[in-house]
């Protein structure tokens, strides 16, 4: 589930990001929506602060999710855990996924769980650093997106994407 924008700068691996390894089913309000404005978001934040980030991300399973093609399960719910490795800031969301797959606007604050709920909800854990500190709802890392689009142009050239 990593981000095919994040992969542009170099050709094999961006072709490696559309492997089924790497995929999950996703309506494409939610992909094309407010999961792709969180990605971009993530990248701008690397690409501003120029600092490491750990990202999980993954759906969420349980009784009556839909399936599709060969029993492929669909989730009822993504996540995404968002921790700044130099500062430890984190940050956790988690989205809806059920049909009518509906637009979710452009709020990520709206969709901000804390971390401990979204692996109590997901049935996971996850290793966090020790000067690890959860930050608030809409406390989150600023972007600009304009800085984010000349830095990609700058760094990968001509396959630089915008999204």
């Amino acid at each position: 589930m990593s981000p095919d924008g994040d992969l542009s700068w170099d050709q094999q691996v961006e072709y490696e990001s559309f492997l089924m390894t790497n995929m999950s089913p996703q309506a494409g309000s939610l992909n094309r929506g407010i999961w792709k404005l969180l990605e971009t978001s993530v990248r701008g934040w690397t690409v501003q602060l120029n600092q490491p980030y750990t990202i999980y991300v993954g759906g969420v399973y349980g009784p009556g999710d839909k399936t599709i093609g060969n029993g492929v399960v669909v989730p009822h719910a993504f996540y995404k855990i968002v921790i700044n490795d130099a500062t430890g800031a984190a940050a956790g969301w988690m989205f809806p996924h059920t049909a009518p797959y509906p637009n979710l606007g452009n709020d990520l604050t709206k969709f901000r769980m804390t971390i401990a709920q979204i692996q109590q909800v997901a049935g996971v854990g996850y290793k966090f650093p020790a000067n690890a500190k959860e930050l608030q709802p809409g406390q989150e890392w600023p972007v600009d997106f304009g800085a984010l689009t000349n830095a990609k142009r700058t760094k990968c050239g001509a396959n630089a994407k915008d999204d």
